[in-house]
């Protein structure tokens, strides 16, 4: 998944296993403010994690709760998350890659 580098990012890309993760048909995931794929009380945790990525470009190793579009919470693991860069080299935005199941991380199907 990824968001653009907006002051309040939006959601530029998802992949299917996201999807089933959060529970949003790709058409209302697209565009929504990243944000929301936290709670509120889980937002503030998230925040700092994108700080380190603006800062050092990368973070990895990051596992935390997330809400899915029914407002219920579930757990990513061994998350990655980078700086995405434009053609000029410019920062424009983050992406992010996790595992849904801490029992099958790095297992793909």
């Amino acid at each position: 998944m990824a968001h653009d580098g907006a002051t309040d990012p939006r959601f530029t890309y998802v992949n299917e296993c996201a999807l089933q993760c959060f529970k949003y048909p790709r058409d209302s995931f697209i565009g929504m403010p990243s944000r929301f794929s936290a709670s509120e009380l889980d937002r503030a945790q998230r925040q700092v994690l994108l700080e380190q990525v603006t800062a050092n470009g990368i973070a990895e190793g990051y596992s935390g709760w997330r809400v899915d579009a029914n407002n219920q919470p579930f757990m990513i693991y061994a998350g990655v998350v980078w700086t995405l860069l434009n053609s000029q080299g410019q920062a424009c935005g983050q992406a992010a890659l996790f595992w849904p199941d801490e029992q099958r991380i790095g297992v793909v199907d």
